[in-house]
């Protein structure tokens, strides 16, 4: 990924920081997808794994990992610049 934590408003409020940090995710993702020269496959991860609402995700790890809200944008903001391995796997990436 694009080094999202050097990018980011280190004297942000967290929530600023973790919301920098999921558009950067989300921008670089878009375009890698219009990079890929597999069309087909391009096609199926924006249609089949499109990028989820900031307050989606919040909700989501909140919910899924136990979090609290500052909890949930801390990892937020530390998960940014990871790649998802399961979607990797999938689709041969």
């Amino acid at each position: 990924m694009h080094n999202i934590p050097n990018q980011i408003d280190k004297n942000a409020p967290l929530e600023k920081q973790a919301k920098q940090a999921f558009a950067l995710r989300n921008l670089y993702k878009h375009e890698a997808r219009i990079a890929m020269s597999d069309r087909k496959t391009a096609e199926e991860l924006e249609r089949l794994r499109p990028a989820p609402k900031f307050e989606e995700l919040l909700r989501n790890k909140m919910k899924r990992k136990g979090l609290s809200k500052e909890e949930a944008l801390e990892d937020i903001l530390k998960t940014a610049s990871k790649t998802n391995n399961n979607v990797d796997k999938e689709f041969g990436l």
